[in-house]
């Protein structure tokens, strides 16, 4: 069956997969530079109080950023089918989606829907590990200088991790929900595929994880329907792989992709 953008299942898949981790490293170092800031302004005064309003502006102000990149690059991908390709395509279909109207419109939805909710569980983590350093060089003895200085030793590392796992699975939700935009945008009679990335990386039951991405490769389902994700307690529903509903063990770090395909 054909797919909308002309190429096949796996090749969308890989094909996403490569743009999407060029963007989230676009955005890791800012991420993780910012983390990293407010854990040392943190440290000067040992309250993690000072992890506030403002680390939650920057983080803010830096999601937006890498939401809107990412729809945006999602939205120009799914329109820039080649149009040998559209031509055999019994409608205008791609040819009427402006990609940076369907972002605009998903930007709103998204950010008053997911946005805030992202922004203070960045926030608060930040706050909890900070506090978390701080407590164990309490019951270590530490002073309050050297408990200062642990924080902002253990600053870069805890930052650069944290900023990675935030890029990957940010680019990768809002691109997904961007597809799924496109795609309804182009008002044509299609079904939804779930491909997975098949790399040793990709999530199984047997190799211990909570849900199966493997097993869900090739499922499809209808536009409006849900994809179902077998778990090792039972089943999760998804729209689209990353979907923000959806449980941390379900979506962080994410690389499957959804395919559109012709009915």
């Amino acid at each position: 069956m054909a797919t909308l953008t002309g190429r096949s299942r796996r090749a969308e898949q890989r094909l996403q997969e490569l743009m999407l981790a060029r963007m989230s490293q676009q955005f890791e170092r800012r991420l993780s530079r910012e983390i990293s800031r407010a854990m040392r302004e943190a440290a000067s005064s040992l309250n993690t109080d000072a992890i506030g309003p403002e680390h939650e502006r920057r983080v803010s102000r830096l999601l937006e950023s890498v939401w809107r990149s990412s729809m945006q690059a999602m939205a120009e991908h799914m329109t820039g089918t080649q149009r040998s390709w559209r031509s055999k395509i019994e409608t205008k279909s791609l040819d009427e989606v402006e990609p940076t109207e369907v972002t605009d419109r998903l930007m709103q939805s998204w950010i008053n829907t997911t946005g805030a909710t992202k922004i203070t569980q960045i926030t608060q983590t930040t706050q909890q590990e900070v506090r978390g350093i701080i407590n164990r060089g309490i019951r270590d003895g530490l002073s309050e200088r050297e408990i200062g200085k642990l924080i902002r030793d253990t600053a870069p590392t805890k930052s650069a991790s944290r900023a990675q796992t935030i890029a990957r699975t940010e680019v990768h939700a809002a691109s997904q929900a961007s597809a799924q935009n496109v795609a309804e945008a182009a008002n044509l009679n299609m079904v939804r595929v779930w491909v997975s990335s098949k790399g040793e990386r990709t999530r199984t039951i047997a190799d211990g994880a909570k849900f199966d991405h493997l097993a869900a490769d090739g499922q499809k389902v209808g536009m409006n329907e849900r994809f179902v994700i077998q778990g090792a307690n039972g089943t999760e529903e998804l729209r689209y792989p990353g979907d923000p509903a959806g449980s941390a063990a379900n979506v962080i770090n994410c690389r499957c992709a959804v395919v559109f395909e012709l009915a």
